[in-house]
Formats: C-alpha cells, sequence, structure tokens
C-alpha cells in the first residue's frame, strides 16, 4: 500500500499553461504574473503586435531619457549653479570688503548689482517638506551653493525672465539679479522634444505599418466566417507577408474543394432520389388496381419510402440564389401557422420585430421544427424574445423531451434517436439536420434550453435588420 501511495504522488501531473504544454518548474512561481500579463495584454492580433514593436521603442527611449537626466543633465544644472554661485559669492565678499569696483565686476559677469536699504530679513529656514523639494530644482541647488559658501542670510527667487539673490549685510542688503540662461539649460527642452517627438513619430509609423499587415488577415477572417455561416465562396487575392499569402491561396484552394464535394454529393443524393420516384410511381399505380386487401398491406410501405426520398430531395436541394432580406417576424410567422392546424400550433403575442433572414430558408427551418415537435407532441408554441443585438424564436412542444447529447446527435445527417424518442414511419433523420445548417447560415446553431421533462424548446437565433 504505501508502494502504491508512492507511486500515485509521483505520477501527480504538473501544471499546465493554456496551451496544454508543461510549465517547467523554475518558471511555475511567475505563473500568476503570466497569468495576470495574459489578461491585461491586448487580445487582437494588430494590439499585440503593435505592443511588440511599439514596447521596446518607449522602452529604449524611457531609458536614454532616465541616463540622460540623471548624468548629463543633472551635471550640467549642477555646474551651471556652482559657477554663478562661485560668481555671486566674489561679489558678496567683495562687497562686505568694501570694494570700489563691486558694480563694474557685477556687470561684467552679466549679473545686475543693486544696493538698498536694510529691510526685514526673511526667514531663510524651510521646512522639511519645502527642504526635500528643494533638492529637485535649480533654484535649491543654487540655494544650498550659497548658504554653504556665505555667513548671511539670503533669498532666493526664480522666474521665468530672471533670477534673483537677495542677501542679507550688517550694514545694507544687496540684490543681485541675472538671466535665467546662467542657471537653466535651454537644451535640455530641445532634448525632450526632440526625442518625444520622434517617439511618437516612431509610434505612428508603426501602427499605421502593422495595420496594413494586418488588412489581408482580417479579409481572410471576414471570408471564412461569410463561407462558413451562408456558404458563400469569395476568392481573396493574395497580398501582404508571406505566410499571409500562403493562407490566403490555401484557403481558395479548400474553398473549390469543399464546394466540388457537397456538389457531388448534392447531385448524387438528388440524381439517386429522382429516378426513385419513376419505379414507386409504377408501384402505386399498380397498387391501384390490386384487390383491397393487398392495397391495404403494401400502401403504407409505398407511402413511406415516398416520404423519405421527398426527405432526400429536401436535404440536396441547395438555395443559395436567395438575397438576404427584411423580414417582420409577426406577420411571417402568422402566415406560416395558416399551413397547420390551429389547435395544434399557438404563436405567443409579441411585438412587431424586422430581422435578417433568407425567406425561403428561414421558413423551411421553422417548419421542420414544428414537424418535429407534433411529430413527438401534441401541442407546438412559438414565441419571439428581442434582445439587444439579436433575435430569439423558441419552438416548444410537449412531448417526451430531449437531453443535450441527444439533440447534439439528432442535428446529425441521417441520425435518428430510437433509444431517446419512437421511431416514426417516413422520418431517416434529416429534419433537425437541414435546420441546423439554415441556422448556421443565419450566423447562430440552434440552441437547446434548459432540459424540460415535459418537452423540448429549441431556439433559433436571428440578426436585426
Amino acid at each position: 500500500m504505501l508502494i502504491l501511495k508512492r507511486s500515485m504522488k509521483t505520477t501527480k501531473n504538473p501544471p499546465k499553461d493554456q496551451g496544454g504544454r508543461r510549465v517547467p518548474f523554475f518558471l511555475r512561481p511567475f505563473s500568476h504574473i503570466s497569468r495576470f500579463l495574459r489578461q491585461v495584454s491586448p487580445q487582437s492580433l494588430l494590439g499585440r503586435s503593435f505592443l511588440i514593436m511599439a514596447l521596446p521603442i518607449i522602452l529604449a527611449q524611457g531609458a536614454t531619457s532616465y541616463v540622460f537626466f540623471n548624468h548629463h543633465w543633472d551635471t550640467l544644472e549642477r555646474r551651471l549653479a556652482i559657477t554663478l554661485a562661485n560668481e555671486m559669492v566674489m561679489l558678496v565678499q567683495a562687497e562686505a570688503k568694501a570694494h570700489p569696483h563691486v558694480p563694474d565686476m557685477a556687470a561684467a559677469l552679466d549679473i545686475d548689482f543693486t544696493r538698498s536699504t536694510p529691510s526685514s530679513k526673511t526667514d531663510t529656514r524651510h521646512s522639511v517638506l519645502g527642504w526635500l523639494t528643494s533638492l529637485f530644482d535649480q533654484e535649491g541647488m543654487l540655494r544650498r551653493e550659497l548658504e554653504s559658501r556665505l555667513p548671511y542670510p539670503l533669498t532666493v527667487e526664480t522666474s521665468k525672465s530672471w533670477v534673483r539673490v537677495t542677501v542679507f549685510l550688517p550694514q545694507h542688503q544687496i540684490t543681485l539679479s541675472t538671466t535665467p540662461k546662467k542657471i537653466f539649460s535651454s537644451t535640455v527642452f530641445v532634448y525632450v522634444l526632440w526625442s518625444v517627438g520622434l517617439c511618437i513619430l516612431l509610434v505612428v509609423v508603426a501602427w499605421g505599418f502593422m495595420r496594413n499587415q494586418m488588412h489581408p488577415i482580417r479579409d481572410l477572417a471576414m471570408a471564412a466566417e461569410a463561407f462558413g455561416q451562408e456558404g458563400t465562396p469569395k476568392r481573396l487575392k493574395p497580398r501582404g507577408a508571406l505566410e499571409v499569402r500562403k493562407a490566403t491561396r490555401a484557403f481558395n484552394t479548400m474553398q473549390d474543394n469543399i464546394l466540388k464535394n457537397v456538389a457531388e454529393r448534392t447531385e448524387m443524393l438528388a440524381g439517386i432520389s429522382h429516378d426513385l420516384r419513376t419505379p414507386l410511381t409504377r408501384l402505386r399505380l399498380a397498387l391501384e388496381m390490386t384487390p383491397e386487401d393487398i392495397k391495404q398491406d403494401m400502401l403504407p410501405d409505398v407511402l413511406e419510402m415516398q416520404a423519405m426520398i421527398d426527405s432526400y430531395l429536401a436535404f440536396a436541394r441547395d438555395d443559395q440564389g436567395e438575397d438576404w432580406q427584411c423580414v417582420e417576424l409577426r406577420s411571417f410567422l402568422d402566415t406560416l401557422a395558416s399551413s397547420f392546424e390551429v389547435e395544434k400550433l399557438k404563436i405567443l403575442p409579441s411585438d412587431s420585430v424586422n430581422v435578417r433572414a433568407k425567406p425561403l430558408l428561414l421558413r423551411r427551418c421553422l417548419v421542420n421544427l414544428i414537424n418535429n415537435a407534433l411529430t413527438y407532441g401534441t401541442l407546438c408554441t412559438l414565441s419571439i424574445q428581442g434582445h439587444k443585438g439579436y433575435v430569439d424564436i423558441t419552438v416548444a412542444d410537449n412531448g417526451p423531451g430531449l437531453t443535450p447529447e441527444a439533440f447534439e446527435r439528432a442535428k446529425t445527417p441521417f441520425v435518428r434517436l430510437e433509444d431517446e424518442r419512437p421511431v416514426v414511419a417516413g422520418h431517416v433523420g434529416l429534419g433537425l439536420s437541414i435546420a441546423e445548417d439554415i441556422a448556421k447560415r443565419h450566423g447562430h446553431p440552434l440552441r437547446l434550453e434548459a432540459e424540460n421533462a415535459k418537452g423540448a424548446n429549441i431556439t433559433l437565433r436571428l440578426s436585426p435588420w
């Protein structure tokens, strides 16, 4: 027993990703991060391709800007602040020693020098928040350089047009003013403008290029969807990347092969069914001349064969030439109900709604569903439910009902449910198959609602006009 438990532990399946592949053991701790990235990443091919191209550009530009601002720009601004601080410290020290040529020295350094009477000294102490903020601007950098070299209180003010430093000497105060270019580097903004503009330009070019490459793939997907739903072929011109051209050629070849196989099958089935009608007609004529007792024994078999041949011909009939039309559903169902007995078919009241459909195909689909419901039940109920973006027609009966597994098998051609439902003469298992094919041409397969012990509820979904 111990050996069995050990073997069961060792055969435990390791975690797998969405593709069913086993996740390497060194990547298992990052599975949650990978799952989160899949959720937040774009779902479309265009979005993912654009992200693959744009993200490295943005990251490279961000890293370059970070290195520039943390090394070149920061060093340049610090040197400018130190240079201006040295010039102002020299002027303040000369003024404190009463040097007679301080204004001339300031003018030579492109600094405006002004003496004034003493005024109330501004408190130069800063709060903790102000001190932390000053660490990241040029004003704070200049202030720190001056305060570390001068024993006098001072204030530093900056604006877009000037930089002003006021130093409070014991006898008077002096004001030193200069232009911002001596402390601010204008090349930084030029660099930011060019880097951001170039990054935006590259991202726009990448978006346009990827969008142009996605057009053939989008056309291929739309053609495949139209061919799968409506069966209408659309030959595509190979364009785009080499792999996309190859996929387009393969799609065109696949359409031709499918249409050829369907045409051969349809022609064969229609030919066989049509040829069988001639001897069947002769049998019926011969039965009319036979005694009544023999006629009563053979006529049900002949009628059953006639119903089977009619089913084969209906299955083989091609209605591809019909155009899409706007169908007013309420009046369409009222017209359809006139072909059935009033006490067996009931249409629940509903509002008027227009749907996009092929009328002949839609009529065949609903007739098959109604006949199927009346074959296994005594009452068929039609109801219309309008929703946002689609319209549902529900065909309900009071028969023995269907399980989801039996419903899927019943939609297969020539399959009859002898176990779930009683065998009906003349039925060859094509009613639901034809209805399913027509429903798919209208965009959605037939759906079986929640299993009901008193009958089956089959829903046909249509698109609004």
